[in-house]
């Protein structure tokens, strides 16, 4: 026999969220957040044998396997914490100090603590390295962002003033979480600051599908929606939903304290 689940499923509050406070559902933005990706399509579609068939499979078993490992992974959470008591930062240190302290096994939670560092470096590293050499191929075929955001180090070959320019720009946002109330509010608005600045450009993307699709509606594609219904009513699904999730990120969630809506 194993403990009591700390959170109860017997109650409709627990599984349905409240939907009557905006500040409630701020984090609905984050989970969105892991959908995206489709600007990777493109460069996939050329190599897929049956793009017109194999994409809308590809993202309907992509999109059930997400929702699914948050739900799988939330349940987890919450069998060994009590939802209310789950706290933003070390919410999963938090259960794994639960389990190994169910388990007997403590040896457990520096275990876990390296997986977890190692898991966020290598996360770390491709978001950082990633999209500058992505700018780095931009400037320096089209020139952009000018020629030294497209110069390479002359040893090391990598873009060495775009790095450094990144690295003030993050040093910069690091040092202004500092005046934030708490730690927990300075994690938010850097989990938050990411989904913003990686979704905003899908509201350019979304437009720019319908208006080519109308101009150029005989260009050859490697996968087309089909009709003429879908087109029109899918980028805007998309283009409303990516607005809303922008705008969700900035109302203060209930469950933090943020010092206010001017600081926050």
């Amino acid at each position: 026999t194993g403990p009591l689940m700390q959170t109860d499923y017997t109650t409709a509050k627990n599984w349905i969220p409240d939907l009557g406070h905006w500040d409630t559902i701020v984090f609905l933005s984050s989970m969105m957040f892991a959908f995206a990706g489709l600007e990777v399509a493109p460069m996939i579609a050329g190599r897929t044998r049956n793009p017109q068939r194999d994409f809308p499979r590809a993202m309907a078993v992509s999109a059930a396997v997400i929702v699914g490992i948050y739900m799988v992974g939330t349940w987890a959470l919450n069998t060994l914490l009590p939802a209310g008591k789950t706290d933003i930062v070390a919410g999963v240190m938090q259960a794994m100090h639960a389990a190994a302290d169910t388990l007997h096994m403590p040896w457990l939670i520096p275990v876990m603590a390296i997986c977890m560092f190692f898991g966020a470096l290598g996360q770390i590293n491709s978001w950082l390295v990633g999209p500058i050499y992505m700018l780095q191929e931009a400037s320096r075929e089209d020139n952009l962002l000018g020629d030294r955001i497209g110069k390479l180090h002359p040893v090391w070959k990598t873009p060495a003033f775009a790095l450094t320019v990144q690295a003030i720009i993050v040093t910069v946002l690091c040092f202004s979480t500092f005046i934030s109330p708490s730690v927990a509010a300075a994690y938010w608005i850097l989990t938050a600051l990411t989904p913003i600045t990686y979704i905003l450009p899908y509201l350019v993307m979304f437009p720019a599908f319908w208006r080519l699709r109308k101009t150029q509606p005989d260009t050859p594609r490697s996968f087309k929606i089909p009709g003429k219904v879908l087109p029109a009513i899918l980028p805007a699904l998309g283009f409303l939903s990516i607005a809303f999730a922008v705008a969700l990120l900035f109302i203060p969630p209930s469950q933090i304290d943020m010092g206010g809506y001017f600081q926050y």
